[in-house]
């Protein structure tokens, strides 16, 4: 019996050394992963855990989750093309949207902030979708010939804590150089 529990704790230590030296990650690996549209007009930076999951959308040109299935963003582009308004204009029509697919929304105030020395407009969204608390943070970008809406969503109740994810994701938004063939 002694033997039996002697070679348990064995095992019970050799499990925790493997998930301590597990955790400690190389700071290389700390290093955000970087997911490109799949149209190569822009690209963000996520957390080095997070995977491309292009089935979060067929509309995005580009998508991703971390690993646990709890935290998403997916980036959408819009042609400036037609459309008359300014930033600001294509924030609220786009968060209207958004209002109007969700059970009990509520709406932050829009806030103007600035990425890259650029303007841009962050929004937040709660609401219902199929039985679930859900909370979105939006990020609207201005490019060159398009408008860009960064996505970002997690339930209701873990939102608060990834907030600083999501607004770390949405900051590294980056569209790519545009190539003029005229």
């Amino acid at each position: 019996m002694a033997v039996a529990f002697a070679l348990q704790a064995c095992l019970a230590a050799f499990f925790f050394l493997i998930s301590f030296f597990a955790g400690l990650e190389p700071s290389s690996s700390s290093q955000p992963r970087t997911i490109h549209a799949k149209d190569g007009s822009c690209e963000i930076s996520a957390p080095r855990s997070w995977v491309d999951s292009p089935d979060l959308s067929s509309e995005g040109i580009l998508a991703a989750k971390d690993l646990t299935g709890s935290e998403y963003v997916v980036v959408y582009v819009h042609s400036k093309q037609g459309y008359v308004g300014n930033l600001n204009d294509f924030a609220q029509d786009h968060t209207d949207l958004v209002r109007e697919k969700l059970k009990t929304p509520q709406v932050e105030a829009p806030a103007t902030i600035s990425i890259s020395g650029k303007p841009a407009v962050r929004q937040v969204v709660r609401g219902e979708v199929d039985h679930l608390r859900i909370t979105y943070r939006i990020t609207y970008f201005e490019g060159q010939n398009n408008f860009y809406r960064v996505f970002c969503w997690s339930l209701e109740s873990k939102a608060l804590g990834f907030a600083g994810d999501f607004d770390k994701i949405a900051e590294s938004f980056r569209e790519e150089k545009v190539i003029s063939n005229q």
